[in-house]
């Protein structure tokens, strides 16, 4: 029998993070640690404080993702979408595969972020040690090649402990931890790009049962273009055929617009409507426009307007 979706993000999410942790920090205390004991540990670590731990890294990892710009894209992203769709309603219309996946895929993102705060403090530590080991050689004469060689063994001489007795050098440690915390990093951007992004899964399953249903769409969205080209802070307002205001919105730097409510409330849940026609009033700095649209309950309110 194949184990639990609950196991496998369990198992993913926790487990993993906290076994390397363990692996990178306990030979510190103990250099001869058996594996099985390092693996209990790691299962009993992590059921019991996997979550506090996850908690407390969050900040940490929101701090190093906002230096790159992509978190606060990322927020972004995610309160456009959710003006969009219904992700509430979603879950309940998805299937148990479906929502394993987002499971799985959620499960790898925090992975990824308490691997890169394990890694980031691993790096902190050793370049601790190397800046308390390091003895520098007493410069006599001139700067030369001798000297410049004695520098870098005495970089290269504090060690870190690992396990079986061996040793690294401190500042090799610090370099791997440093670039394995990037990695994970990117891997952690991934995995949210794929769960949010766009074209990620939750945006693809809001479209997909939205056809299927009707009613997980709530917004009217869209871009607007000029030549091909977004066209920013130009007005739209949505009117019925009676010329009733249902809503306003204004485009961003990108051409995108978005009306909160105006398609659930056009389309009420468990009322079979038809199509609806919906009146747009378009106004820029040098002209206006005005055309209808009819939209039926089970099409994705996403529109495409080029003014030419």
């Amino acid at each position: 029998m194949a184990p639990s979706g609950f196991l496998v993000r369990d198992v993913i999410q926790h487990m993993i993070p906290t076994l390397v942790g363990l692996v990178l920090f306990v030979p510190f205390a103990a250099h001869n640690a058996d594996a099985v004991p390092l693996l209990l540990g790691a299962v009993v670590l992590a059921y019991a404080a996997g979550p506090l731990l996850a908690s407390l890294a969050r900040p940490v990892t929101r701090l190093l993702l906002a230096v790159s710009g992509r978190s606060r894209r990322h927020g972004r992203n995610r309160v456009w979408w959710n003006g969009n769709f219904d992700f509430v309603r979603l879950w309940y219309r998805l299937t148990q595969t479906q929502r394993e996946n987002l499971y799985a895929t959620q499960a790898y993102a925090e992975m990824y972020a308490m691997l890169a705060v394990y890694l980031l403090a691993y790096a902190i530590t050793n370049i601790v040690l190397t800046v308390n080991g390091v003895v520098l050689p007493t410069l006599e004469g001139d700067i030369g090649l001798d000297y410049a060689e004695a520098v870098g063994q005495a970089l290269w001489s504090p060690a870190t402990p690992l396990f079986g007795d061996w040793r690294a050098p401190s500042i090799a440690m610090a370099v791997i931890g440093l670039s394995t915390a990037l990695f994970a990093i990117a891997n952690h951007l991934r995995e949210m790009e794929i769960l949010f992004g766009d074209e990620g899964q939750y945006v693809s399953l809001a479209r997909i049962h939205h056809i299927e249903t009707g009613d997980i769409a709530t917004g009217l969205w869209g871009r607007i273009t000029r030549a091909g080209e977004p066209l920013r802070n130009a007005s739209i307002t949505v009117m019925d055929i009676r010329d009733q205001k249902l809503g306003w919105a204004e485009t961003d730097r990108q051409g995108r617009f978005q009306i909160r409510n105006v398609f659930a409330e056009s389309f009420p849940p468990g009322q079979e409507t038809g199509a609806r026609t919906f009146r747009l009033e378009i106004s820029t700095d040098d002209e206006d426009k005005v055309f209808d649209l009819a939209l039926t309950r089970r099409q994705i309110p996403e529109l495409s307007i080029n003014l030419t």
